[in-house]
């Protein structure tokens, strides 16, 4: 069974996968505790879930221990997973006091059968002289084509703008770094971007991360943020972007 959230996002509770309905091939993979919150916020989407219903049935029924900081930390995941998507409609609204409310429509897509899929699979293996003749001449031309392009980029002799990251602020276990001229940005706006808008407050207390901010908005019109979670031996990294407009 695949879920549609809004008519825009895909969830599969089996891959534990979001992506949007149309570009199934880009898709996040969620973790253990962040799709089990989003299967129960989806069960009762529309409706205001307290902390010790959502504390229950997403960890105390799985035999884990529960606790507000992995409640909190799983919400952040699902809000950043949803705006890596491109989509700025908040669709998990914090109740004060109370808990949450996932506030959008569901739709249920039934998955194809396994003899659709056979079907389908045998259709794909057919051999069409036609279609390979087709593609043979399509590869060609993107060949000639990506010769053409570097030799152009070589010869107008194009070089590479460096940037080098400007230290903000330092918040909690955070170092927040801009990515443009510091001279263009006011240190509180990009404060409350990054910490209130993209939901990094309760993340910097527990986890190190090293976050980069860029505010393109005279140029593409949108906001990136960028998040690398520190490790010991700084040889594997876990980065995650958001941008918005």
């Amino acid at each position: 069974m695949l879920y549609i959230i809004n008519g825009v996002i895909q969830y599969s509770p089996k891959l534990k996968e979001l992506s949007l309905v149309q570009e199934e091939q880009n898709s996040l993979v969620l973790s253990n505790q962040a799709s089990r919150l989003l299967m129960e916020l989806i069960k009762n989407a529309g409706n205001d879930l307290s902390r010790d219903y959502l504390l229950k049935h997403t960890w105390e029924d799985f035999g884990l221990t529960p606790s507000n900081n992995n409640l909190y930390s799983a919400v952040s995941e699902l809000r950043r997973a949803i705006a890596s998507l491109g989509i700025t409609e908040k669709f998990i609204i914090t109740i004060p006091k109370v808990g949450f409310k996932f506030n959008c429509s569901i739709d249920f897509l039934p998955t194809e059968t396994n003899a659709s899929q056979k079907e389908s699979e045998e259709k794909n293996l057919k051999p069409v002289k036609y279609n390979q003749s087709i593609s043979l001449f399509f590869a060609f031309c993107i060949t000639v084509l990506v010769i053409l392009y570097y030799s152009i980029m070589e010869s107008k002799e194009i070089k590479m703008k460096k940037s080098t990251p400007s230290l903000v602020e330092v918040f909690e276990k955070c170092h927040i770094y801009s990515l443009d001229n510091p001279l263009l940005h006011i240190r509180d706006k990009i404060l409350d971007d990054v910490l209130e808008r993209a939901n990094f407050k309760e993340e910097c207390k527990t986890k190190d991360y090293n976050i980069y901010y860029s505010d393109l908005k005279s140029i593409d019109d949108y906001v990136f943020i960028g998040a690398c979670l520190k490790s010991q031996d700084d040889k594997k990294t876990k980065c995650f972007s958001i941008r918005y407009d």
